[in-house]
């Protein structure tokens, strides 16, 4: 029933509004159906009390069909401090969540909850997202769980135990760049559930006890899925087996026993292998070809096939190669060991090679003497700083310095054996240059010489000339009749002189200036 309202007329007394019956008529429907709602239609119940806007009820009170708030998101159901007990609600009953009820939690009779988005578009997932109000978060803190248990169980004890558990663990101290947590499953056998196996943040997948797959299931990577498969006692691996070390035997590994079931294509390893001791090592035809002894002598039941032009097991001495067996001219540089580029090979003190490091641009290889390799080194200074040496040349060479004193220009060299020092006052060019010779011309003085003046000579005389005789006579010889006679000596060889024209010129200065030398040979 709605609210009834009593007309109460224009003005007081005015014979408008509702008469006394009808006002008294409204007013007891009005009471009538307040009574019955919070009453049982005669008495209102205790349960029931109003201060001020808050209608407090401690008890049930009524039946109501719908109870809303004054507007949306108008109201809420108790409050931090008062606070609802139990609610229930009936088979299949819906709670609505948000302003479009696009989140629902429904009753699923005798089965359970059942939560759902209505929304209907593309990636619209439903979302259950379990938080935790903790401001620190340390290593080992559980951020949420769901757990698993059977409270009601009759025979107690382990049975009402929490069974089983999934729980969102921290793995260290998260911070603004770390918020790492690994994925728990816990289950229990006679115990509270314990971790039996983990999903790290990093990827990594433990299992506390066996890993079992179907017959015939496969395992493998991304790249090759089915790289394992177990088939009956059979483990095929589609791919090779590279192991850091095996523990047991290779047959049981890979095979069912037998050697001829224990076959791979490649079989890498990192580690060792291991065989016992007297142990053998073959093919199908040949199972003991290769012999090991516990003394670790190999011993081959066949000639070893070497590549053409190398050698066989008698060249062997001592694990090494004897150089008999060593053809000349055979080694050469492309089976040489590689070193660094520039080094140099030599030996040392106890007769082995030994590697010269390389030198830098300029160095010569210089002997260190007996009991070390020789070394590169920078070349020695071959004169002391000083020392001076004549070059023909106008320029210094590299590392000299030219002396360009003045009185050493336009000199000469001189050779000494005494102290070296330098003199004279004349320059080179100036003393030997061309000069030309003065004087007066003429002719010496006539000189007549004497007897005295004369050397001292004689005069042979001539052959014999006959004469014609006298008047009247005959002939006769004039003069030595031989041809050898000679006159009588004359001139007394003394001296003369000449008189005649002078000499002038100009005087030559050959006081050259010099620059002594010494002339030595380096030790």
């Amino acid at each position: 029933m709605a609210y009834q309202t009593l007309d109460l007329g224009t003005s007081a007394d005015d014979g408008t509004g509702d008469s006394l019956r009808v006002g008294g008529d409204k007013i007891n429907d009005n009471f009538s159906e307040l009574y019955t709602l919070l009453g049982n239609g005669s008495i209102l119940t205790t349960g029931l009390s109003v201060s001020g806007a808050t209608i407090t009820l401690s008890e049930a009170v009524g039946t109501f069909t719908t109870l809303t708030p004054p507007s949306a998101d108008g109201a809420a159901l108790g409050s931090a401090a008062l606070e609802w007990s139990d609610i229930y609600l009936y088979d299949s009953s819906v709670i609505y969540f948000g302003i479009n009820s696009d989140i629902t939690l429904t009753h699923v009779p005798d089965v359970g909850l059942r939560l759902k988005s209505v929304a209907t578009a593309d990636d619209k997932p439903i979302i259950l997202t379990l938080q935790t109000g903790e401001t620190d978060i340390a290593a080992s803190d559980v951020l949420g769980k769901i757990e698993f248990q059977a409270p009601d169980e009759g025979t107690g004890t382990d049975a009402i135990l929490v069974a089983a558990h999934i729980a969102a663990i921290s793995e260290g101290d998260f911070s603004s760049s770390n918020n790492a947590t690994k994925l728990s499953f816990a289950t229990g056998a006679s115990e509270a559930a314990s971790e039996k196996m983990s999903l790290s943040s990093a990827g990594l997948l433990t299992v506390a006890d066996d890993l079992v797959i179907k017959t015939g299931g496969t395992i493998g990577g991304a790249n090759d899925t089915d790289l394992l498969t177990l088939t009956s006692a059979v483990l095929t691996v589609a791919g090779e087996v590279v192991g850091t070390g095996f523990t047991g035997t290779l047959d049981g590994v890979l095979g069912g026993g037998t050697p001829a079931a224990a076959s791979v294509t490649t079989l890498t390893t990192t580690g060792n292998i291991a065989i016992p001791n007297d142990g053998t090592i073959g093919s199908a035809g040949d199972a003991d070809s290769i012999a090991i002894a516990s003394n670790g002598v190999v011993t081959f039941s066949q000639i070893p096939v070497m590549p053409a032009n190398s050698i066989d097991s008698d060249e062997y001495i001592d694990g090494s190669i004897d150089t008999a067996h060593i053809a000349d001219n055979q080694i050469t540089l492309a089976k040489m060991a590689g070193g660094t580029d520039g080094n140099i090979i030599s030996y040392d003190a106890s007769g082995d090679p030994v590697a010269i490091a390389t030198g830098s641009d300029g160095q010569v290889l210089t002997s260190t003497g007996a009991g070390s390799p020789p070394a590169f080194e920078a070349i020695p200074s071959q004169f002391p700083s000083g020392t001076d040496m004549v070059f023909h040349q106008t320029a210094a060479p590299t590392g000299w310095t030219k002396n360009t004193t003045a009185a050493l220009n336009d000199g000469a060299l001189r050779t000494t054996t005494g102290t070296v020092g330098t003199g004279g006052t004349v320059a080179f060019e100036t003393a030997f240059a061309s000069q030309a010779v003065g004087g007066t011309n003429g002719n010496t003085g006539a000189t007549t010489l004497s007897t005295a003046q004369l050397p001292s000579h004689t005069h042979t005389a001539g052959a014999p000339n006959q004469t014609a005789g006298l008047q009247g006579g005959a002939q006769a010889n004039v003069g030595a009749a031989d041809g050898t006679s000679t006159t009588g000596a004359t001139g007394g060889g003394g001296s003369h002189v000449h008189g005649g024209s002078t000499f002038s010129g100009t005087a030559i200065d050959l006081n050259v200036k010099f620059y002594d030398v010494i002339i030595a040979a380096k030790d």
